[in-house]
């Protein structure tokens, strides 16, 4: 016996050295992993393995790569794989600048830096404004959509993004502007002091026989305030029908589009979340905004609503407040939330799914050739533009003009009981 015992101390010993004179010959650690697996350990895997198979893979990138690979990159990549292999598009790696980006619109107004409060787009001649946030450096010196920014301190742009991060920079600073205006030929030149920045995610007007009309762009932080603000003006100017609409609006905040249903829904089931583990918990709007509007209101919705903005048209849906008109919604119907990374990064991750006070999953399904067949918010009244359409443009945009023909009928309806009655 021991014999045997001593034999096999010494085939244990060899294997030993055998591997780690291996790994020392070209300039490695021993590899102890493959001597546990040689040693028939193969399966007895420790919670920690993964991390440590990780670590020695890019370790050895780094150490054998042929070029000179940054550290950050591999692993940027790595995280991004790793959410990859989940196979949900929600779950995002966003690198520094993109979190900076996200958290930007998330709350709605600009983080580190000052601006000129207007939002600016691609134009032969330069830069062209197509917002002019209300109440910001912009419109208090005159500026108008549809103006063209010719030059930046000076400088003729070439680049919208680079003229962007011109035109931002620290609160207080100046910034010089040549501005065109097509409609007159005009050029001026405007020296504007750059302020804190809220993004106008709201804008309303009114339209005729005193129907109005709400655009809400995103479901930010700040959005309530704004949407208070538009829609307290339109009912001063006499509202008597409301037209919302959530087109190509991304989402954004939950309890955001909660307080706003909040406006017409007093106290309301929202939505049901289904966490992991399948627990479900239901969250409810807050009471006290309704304000007894009973105004006959439509959503516009397409394809490129989704999330905050779904559950906002489908839960004044649901409770038969409102008729959507449009096309499918985009079919998003989870839950994420944001967790910081330490080099500011973050990982936005799918924690639940939503449910309609009806019960329904807006959550898109696909086949294997990625058509959709089931999920999404479908309209009541389903009508599509013409290619190329300006949406907000009451002259072309034709689910606009449906939107306005649904409530001027309601309208009518309503006159008609009321003089009966």
């Amino acid at each position: 016996m021991k014999g045997f015992l001593g034999a096999l101390a010494l085939f244990v010993l060899g294997l030993t050295l055998g591997f780690g004179a291996r790994d020392l010959a070209v300039g490695h650690a021993p590899n102890f992993t493959a001597l546990r697996e040689a040693l028939g350990q193969k399966g007895r895997e420790s919670p920690d393995r993964p991390t440590a198979v990780f670590n020695d893979a890019l370790a050895t990138v780094r150490e054998a790569y042929y070029g000179d690979p940054k550290t950050e990159d591999l692993t940027y990549a790595a995280i991004q794989g790793m959410l990859d292999s989940l196979g949900d598009p929600h779950t995002a790696f966003l690198p520094p600048e993109f979190a900076s980006r996200f958290d930007e619109r998330t709350q709605g107004r600009f983080l580190g830096t000052g601006g000129i409060g207007a939002e600016l787009g691609v134009h032969e001649l330069g830069a062209l404004v197509g917002r002019v946030f209300r109440g910001g450096p912009a419109e208090r010196a005159g500026i108008k959509p549809g103006d063209i920014i010719t030059k930046v301190n000076g400088e003729s742009i070439v680049d919208v993004e680079a003229a962007v991060g011109k035109i931002r920079g620290e609160e207080g600073t100046q910034v010089t502007l040549e501005v065109l205006r097509p409609s007159t030929g005009q050029t001026k030149t405007y020296r504007l002091t750059r302020e804190k920045v809220v993004i106008q995610d709201v804008y309303g007007e009114m339209l005729e026989d005193h129907i109005g009309y709400l655009l809400i762009r995103s479901f930010s932080d700040t959005i309530v305030s704004q949407f208070d603000r538009e829609l307290a003006d339109l009912e001063r100017k006499g509202l008597k029908g409301l037209i919302i609409d959530v087109r190509d609006n991304p989402g954004g905040l939950l309890e955001r589009a909660g307080e706003m249903l909040a406006r017409f829904l007093d106290g309301k089931l929202i939505v049901t979340l289904e966490e992991r583990g399948g627990s479900r918990l239901p969250y409810f709007g807050p009471r006290g905004y309704a304000d007894s509007r009973n105004y006959p209101i439509v959503v516009l919705i397409n394809g490129n609503s989704a999330s905050a903005a779904e559950i906002f048209a489908g839960v004044l849906r649901d409770y038969q407040r409102a008729t959507l008109v449009g096309e499918p919604t985009y079919g998003k119907g989870s839950v994420q939330s944001i967790y910081d990374l330490p080099d500011g990064a973050q990982l936005k991750v799918t924690i639940g799914r939503y449910y309609l006070p009806s019960g329904d999953s807006v959550q898109r399904i696909e086949n294997e050739w990625g058509e959709v067949t089931g999920g999404q918010l479908k309209p009541e009244i389903e009508i599509k533009n013409p290619p190329g359409v300006e949406q907000g443009k009451l002259d072309s945009d034709v689910q606009l003009q449906k939107a306005l023909e649904v409530l001027k009928r309601k309208l009518d309806g309503a006159s008609v009981a009321q003089a009966q009655s």
